[in-house]
């Protein structure tokens, strides 16, 4: 560029030469030379710039556009590539997507205590909920030391038939409530939404069903995590103490003769589903969140439509009325007597302490 304006240069001052040439009488001839000389140079060397310009120009915009036409090219493959994966993405994760929503799968947690903190806003809006129908006043239904909640002796009788839906309702299914009580990290209070469900359940205005393991069937399950066989069930006496200090009616409580399979918490609306492994405690596996997802009527002899109702039928309801019912005596429950031994069903219940022998061998806790 910067040889163009002195070529141009060159030539203009080569033509104003020639033109006042007459001016220079004595060297006229000389100052014409001059301008002709410089008019010639600074045309051919601006004819030469121009060409060499427009060259290079086309030489350069040829080359920016191959590399543009690469750089397209490669673009567009790798939003091929980008394409045929999201499309493949979405076709190995759109049925799963699908069958969640439909099934009512909410969320999926490595470990119980995850699930407990997200499960935990629902339960309390489900307790508040069932306060207000009462318009019971907060102070009343706030610590687990409240006066009311110990004097409470209005107990509710919890029948046999399966829930209506007419009262809001806080179920649990599980060995012991070890993995409720002593669960909060900072992040969940059970022991504090589980006095809260006693108070509200000791008037009417809860629908609480505690669904606990017989104790000497909790004893196998002890073996099974490799623990002192009587571990498990001191953690049942002791749900069943915090119970009863609650003013939970017995009615509210039962147990069954069987080893668990899935600790469960359930309202009306979501459940949270925690499978026991073998050889370990549950509150160490993964979790489901699950919600109701069909309202309509089923008469449950046909395939359950989603995991919710698939889970109360079967994990809630059916075992709730086969279990035996816990009794109250001399102020505190008692456990009800197993009707079968569950190591040799031939033997009398009695004889399942000598069947078992002495396997109290000092093992891990359980929060199951």
């Amino acid at each position: 560029m910067l040889l163009m304006f002195v070529a141009a240069g060159m030539l203009g001052i080569g033509l104003v030469l020639i033109l006042v040439r007459n001016h220079f009488k004595e060297n006229q001839d000389v100052v014409l030379e001059v301008g002709v000389n410089l008019s010639l140079f600074g045309f051919t060397t601006l004819l030469v710039t121009l060409i060499a310009s427009q060259q290079l120009e086309h030489r350069l915009v040829a080359e920016l556009q191959d590399k543009m036409d690469e750089h397209v090219k490669n673009v567009r493959l790798a939003m091929g590539e980008v394409e045929d994966r999201f499309r493949s993405t979405i076709e190995k994760f759109l049925p799963l997507y699908t069958s969640s929503r439909e099934l009512g799968l909410e969320n999926i947690f490595l470990t119980r205590i995850d699930a407990l903190v997200n499960i935990e806003p629902h339960l309390r809006e489900m307790l508040k909920g069932a306060a207000s129908q009462a318009a019971v006043p907060q102070a009343e239904r706030g610590g687990t030391d409240d006066e009311g909640l110990l004097a409470a002796e209005t107990s509710r009788a919890a029948d046999d038939a399966d829930d209506d839906g007419s009262t809001p309702r806080l179920w649990f299914v599980g060995t012991s409530l070890k993995g409720v009580l002593e669960a909060s990290t900072g992040k969940f209070d059970g022991a504090g939404i589980l006095s809260w469900a006693a108070f509200l359940a000791a008037r009417d205005l809860l629908d609480l069903r505690v669904l606990l393991t017989q104790p000497k069937f909790a004893r196998i399950r002890a073996r099974q995590e490799h623990r002192a066989q009587s571990a498990i069930p001191e953690e049942i006496s002791e749900a069943l103490e915090f119970l009863h200090k609650h003013g939970v009616s017995a009615d509210c409580i039962r147990m069954t003769q069987a080893s668990p399979t899935v600790f469960a918490i359930a309202t009306q609306e979501m459940m949270l589903l925690n499978p026991y492994p073998y050889g370990a405690e549950a509150h160490r596996s993964f979790s489901l969140i699950v919600k109701r997802v069909t309202r309509a009527p089923n008469d449950h002899q046909s395939l359950h439509r989603d995991i919710f109702e698939q889970y109360q039928h079967r994990h809630f309801e059916t075992p709730w009325r086969d279990g035996l019912r816990v009794v109250e005596r001399d102020g505190a429950f008692v456990p009800p007597e197993a009707t079968f031994n569950p190591l040799a069903p031939g033997l009398e219940v009695d004889d399942v302490a000598e069947v078992e022998g002495d396997g109290d061998d000092e093992g891990e806790e359980d929060v199951g």
